[in-house]
Order: C-alpha cells, then sequence, then structure tokens
C-alpha cells in the first residue's frame, strides 16, 4: 500500500505573521511614533514577548486596506 507525501501548503509560511516596530516602519513608510498612535488607537495590534513589540503584520494589512483610495485632481493648463 502506498501512500501520497504529504502536501504543504507553502503560500502560509512566506509571508512574516509579525513584525518589529522597526519592520512595520519599513512596510508602511510611518514614523515611529505614528506606528504607536496606530497601536494605541487600536487600529493595530500587537504582542508583547519579554520587553520586545511584535505587531501582526495581518492587522496593518487591515487597517491600510480599510483607509479611503486616495484620489488627485489633475490640474488642466
Amino acid at each position: 500500500m502506498s501512500t501520497a507525501p504529504l502536501q504543504v501548503n507553502t503560500a502560509i509560511y512566506q509571508q512574516p505573521i509579525t513584525a518589529t516596530i522597526k519592520g512595520v516602519r519599513e512596510l508602511t513608510g510611518w514614523t515611529h511614533s505614528e506606528c504607536y498612535r496606530r497601536l494605541a488607537a487600536g487600529d493595530i495590534k500587537a504582542v508583547k514577548q519579554g520587553r520586545r513589540t511584535y505587531v501582526i503584520v495581518s492587522s496593518v494589512r487591515e487597517y491600510l486596506e480599510n483607509r479611503p483610495v486616495a484620489t488627485f485632481n489633475r490640474k488642466t493648463a
């Protein structure tokens, strides 16, 4: 009797679950203060591991995806 090899969905391992504040800054372009403002407002979520703060990347993604789309008016000359 042969068994098929175990199939693992590697896509879930390609993106990090958490990021440090520095990582969120690099990902979003936010300042250090802006990251903590978003955390304090409850807009994004984080967990603590000892003294380190790890932001839940999916909460950052969700926050940004729910922001209004930027619109730009084209000036005519």
